[in-house]
């Protein structure tokens, strides 16, 4: 037809024919026979064809209207804005690293010489335990609380509180060659509660990230983690060699200088944390629909039921059918099901750092009873911790590799078994440098990085649009209690009973995670809803 020639009649009267949004009018236009038809488009008919000229009464343009809205394709929204500075965002996100680097190194550079000094001002190996605990305990007491603040107040605040916390926190530690064991358990205490910080930084993490992204940023976090507690002991070891000295009655040694370092670092820390770091944009807490179906409900099936038109795209193009779809699950069973998995995670992070914080205590007094002289081993034993901690840095590194060829229940349930595996080479009292290095080269920088990281990552998908903050607390909270009831435990049993019963603690433990994780494998079976377009299951 020239594109000169007048245009019909039926062209010019609307009610007469509805043409899809969807598609071009030069392409194909929609009719409709009949009022019993309404629901049937007529496609590809020339334009030249006489068209029914039935006009449509107030009902049926109702109907039309409601099959037009149900076929027109509901795109999903964009991704969160991007930051429009890049280097704005990635210098944040730098800043918060930072932070979470020096509140692991809290516990990682004292490690070396941490049991030493309990004994030179009078402890033991059970108040060793409970000074190890302190710190746990301290961050068991603000985590949840430091999740929550970051959700009603800011990240900047929070967290620059908690910097200064932990710059008192590490002076007293210094302090406590003179004012006793009491004043270092109190001082551990203080710092931990300072550095209860991991929960406000996986929530910021989230709250700038996609869940696709999830994985690889808290992969990032995993690793600056591990840095600070499994390689700093290094860092510690290499200040002991500085040689001892006074400053007006202030005493600076191998065991004093470590709180004194972290003090000063954390200040500077907090000088750039105040004047560069900026809180992201607020985001909404909708959930957006998924990227690759959308579902919308049509109320035009005459069977009374309702009918799912689902729509698929491709690279060719795109298809759309109508499926019923009925609703089985009721919303209590499926909230009671939530809770259970969060309790899930919740449990396994505490028995995955209980069994650490079990290595973490003992690893340097183990590694010490290896030798017959253990004059100077302490020392020793934070550069093979940090040899080890090098290890388990590629490791971490490796899990966004890992993750793209295994599932994440997968790599989670390996590191467990390492945990399992490292807990029973170290059973006995005189193991051997051979056995004490796979050991804990199992636990320490195999085991920990697999599974404590894809706990992690998999906890923060399966909270969804949830505010992270809080979640991210109690999980933090669970993974601090950990290190609070496994040092402590394992303090006692180390003083009472050797070394075999305290790693069959750890056996038992390990094995416990185990049997708790197969529970995940139940959940993440498929889950086959009735679909005529795609035929497959949805996860």
């Amino acid at each position: 037809m020239s594109n000169n020639s007048p245009t019909p009649s039926w062209r010019r009267n609307s009610n007469t024919f509805l043409t899809s949004p969807a598609t071009s009018a030069s392409s194909y236009s929609t009719y409709y026979s009949s009022e019993d038809d309404l629901h049937v488009p007529l496609l590809n008919r020339s334009q030249d064809s006489p068209a029914p000229r039935r006009r449509l009464n107030a009902s049926q343009e109702q109907k039309v209207s409601l099959l037009r809205s149900s076929l027109t394709i509901n795109r999903p929204p964009p991704d969160p804005e991007k930051p429009a500075n890049t280097q704005r965002s990635l210098q944040d996100f730098i800043i918060i690293l930072l932070v979470l680097l020096l509140s692991e190194s809290a516990r990682g550079i004292v490690l070396p010489t941490f049991s030493p000094f309990v004994e030179l001002i009078g402890g033991n190996a059970v108040w060793l335990g409970f000074a190890v605990g302190a710190f746990s305990a301290g961050r068991f007491g603000s985590t949840i609380g430091l999740g929550y603040l970051s959700d009603k107040l800011s990240y900047k605040v929070v967290l620059g509180w908690s910097v200064l916390i932990c710059v008192i926190g590490n002076v007293f530690y210094s302090f406590s060659d003179a004012l006793g064991l009491w004043c270092m358990i109190g001082s551990r205490a203080v710092t931990g509660f300072g550095a209860g910080t991991l929960s406000v930084i996986r929530a910021y993490t989230a709250h700038i990230t996609t869940p696709a992204e999830r994985t690889r940023y808290m992969s990032i976090l995993g690793a600056v983690q591990f840095f600070g507690f499994a390689i700093m002991p290094g860092v510690g070891s290499a200040i002991s060699y500085i040689p001892e000295f006074d400053i007006n009655g202030l005493r600076f040694n191998k065991y004093t200088l470590p709180g004194y370092f972290l003090a000063i670092v954390n200040l500077l820390v907090l000088i750039v944390f105040c004047f560069f770091f900026q809180n992201p944009a607020p985001t909404s807490s909708t959930p957006s629909p998924p990227p690759a179906t959308n579902r919308v409900s049509s109320p035009l099936n005459r069977s009374g039921n309702t009918s799912v038109v689902q729509i698929n795209r491709s690279n060719n193009g795109i298809t759309s059918a109508a499926t019923p779809t009925t609703t089985t699950t009721s919303g209590d069973t499926n909230k009671a099901k939530k809770y259970l998995i969060f309790g899930i995670f919740l449990t396994l992070n505490l028995m995955v750092r209980l069994v650490l914080g079990v290595i973490e205590t003992l690893g340097t007094p183990m590694y010490m009873d290896i030798w017959p002289n253990s004059q100077g081993k302490d020392v020793e034993a934070g550069f093979v911790f940090g040899a080890l901690g090098l290890i388990g840095m590629g490791v971490l590194f490796a899990i966004s590799y890992l993750s793209k060829k295994l599932s994440d229940l997968a790599v989670m349930i390996a590191g467990l078994v390492c945990l399992l595996a490292g807990s029973a080479f170290l059973v006995g009292d005189s193991v051997g440098l051979a056995r004490f290095i796979i050991g804990c080269g199992l636990i320490w920088c195999i085991g920990y990085p697999l599974s404590q990281t894809i706990i992690v990552s998999m906890f923060s998908k399966a909270l969804g649009s949830a505010p992270q903050g809080g979640w991210m607390g109690w999980i933090g909270a669970m993974g601090s209690a950990g290190r609070v009831v496994g040092p402590i435990i394992s303090g006692s049993l180390y003083h009472n009973h050797g070394q075999t019963w305290t790693m069959v603690f750890c056996v038992g433990v390990s094995f416990i995670s185990l049997l708790v994780s197969l529970l995940l494998v139940q959940w993440r079976k498929p889950k086959v809803t009735t679909t005529a377009v795609t035929g497959a299951a949805r996860f």
